[in-house]
């Protein structure tokens, strides 16, 4: 079996940390398995970046055309595979924005093997952002996006155009879906014309890792006071990213240092100094990429404060219940298989985070053991069985 797997990047958010985990147990099925990213950040044998060049910043070449590649800055797949020589038996799609991946190469693509496509956002389906938020354009064709510049921008005269070559594109016969959660397949359905060429297979947790264990212990490990309270920020909140409510933050952030100093706020997922590092009550443990630190993280905090406005599903929350670690956020659909009254606090509004907070200190929320989460293993025994299903 031969399988070329594909998405922007090998290392930031979950459907960076999926693919890259997909890749590792297609090797372990003993599968000839590659990973071609537009940017390659980890020192895996097994990823291949398409870059022809690096990048100043070691970024991509620009915010806007962020599905469509005409320039020769980036190789094409198919051109890859020829160099390579290698004919995959399968080619998986990820995310598939970031501007390095030119999506006129679907129907060639499509002549050289089948392809399995997982969802991780709704881009594909949009005319450029990676989640509509309140916006319903998408069930028709994209017009007057109120909103051009939210990630992944677009120019907003190439808006429908996108949105165009989209649907005839990536509804390609050859397509086979993955969807990460029956909320994620509801909302496709609602734009496009489903029919049984898709799966729902949830993203799983690594029950080897991430699990429940002594706070006081894993406190210990990472220098932390056993004796403190320590909320944990887990992601990528910035000023800039819209799919967070970096507000929120910092209106937590405001109440706890005038009214209770000594909670401190464990800050995870960004290593650049900025703003929230420069708070006093905010330690900053930097961007960390091994998951067996990341889980000690987990099981040191007391809440972990998730402020996200949109998730497919949500693997910092999952993660963080499976350690054992209660949780604060908005009641967002993609949670709710997962997220309930006894591992977690849901708000309707920003305002309403600090008195929440407030309340999940003072009553702590023991979160039982046995979430019902799907474990890793079992993800990837269904990828297994629809690839060879889809093969055979």
């Amino acid at each position: 079996m031969k399988i070329a797997l594909l998405n922007h990047t090998d290392f930031g958010g979950g459907a960076e940390k999926i693919a890259l985990s997909l890749l590792n147990a297609y090797l372990d099925f003993g599968w000839d398995a590659w990973l071609f990213v537009g940017e390659k950040q980890t020192e895996h044998p097994n990823v291949i970046s398409l870059q022809k060049k690096t990048f100043l910043w070691g970024g991509l070449p620009s915010i806007f055309n962020q599905n469509s590649n005409k320039s020769p800055n980036f190789w094409d797949l198919s051109d890859v595979f020829t160099k390579r020589n290698f004919k995959p038996s399968l080619i998986h799609f990820h995310n598939l924005h970031g501007g390095y991946f030119d999506l006129s190469q679907v129907k060639s693509l499509s002549e050289i093997a089948p392809i399995l496509h997982t969802y991780h956002d709704f881009w594909p389906i949009t005319g450029h952002c990676a989640f509509p938020m309140q916006c319903q354009g998408f069930l028709e064709a994209c017009t007057d996006c109120p909103d051009p510049m939210r990630y992944p921008a677009e120019k907003a005269d190439k808006i429908p155009e996108q949105f165009k070559i989209k649907r005839t594109l990536l509804n390609h016969p050859s397509i086979h879906s993955v969807f990460v959660s029956a909320y994620q397949s509801d909302i496709v359905a609602k734009a496009t014309k489903l029919n049984d060429k898709f799966t729902v297979i949830p993203n799983g947790i690594n029950s080897k890792i991430f699990y429940q264990g002594n706070r006081e212990e894993n406190r210990k490990k990472l220098g932390l006071e056993s004796s403190k309270t320590y909320v944990l920020l887990a992601g990528k909140f910035s000023e800039t990213n819209p799919y967070r409510d970096y507000n929120a933050i910092i209106e937590v952030l405001n109440y706890f240092e005038s009214k209770y100093p000594e909670v401190k706020f464990l800050w995870a997922g960004n290593n650049r100094v900025g703003l929230l590092a420069e708070r006093s009550s905010v330690i900053n443990l930097g961007e960390i990429n091994d998951e067996q630190q990341m889980a000690t993280v987990f099981r040191a905090a007391d809440v972990l404060f998730h402020p996200s406005l949109a998730d497919s599903q949500g693997l910092t929350v999952l993660e963080a219940i499976a350690c054992g670690t209660p949780v604060l956020c908005y009641d967002l659909p993609s949670y709710r298989p997962n997220l309930n009254q006894q591992n977690s606090v849901f708000v309707a509004d920003l305002s309403n985070f600090p008195a929440a907070l407030e309340g999940m200190i003072s009553n702590p929320i023991i979160v039982p053991e046995g979430n019902n989460l799907v474990d890793w293993k079992e993800t990837t025994h269904q990828y297994k069985q629809l690839i060879e299903r889809l093969l055979c």
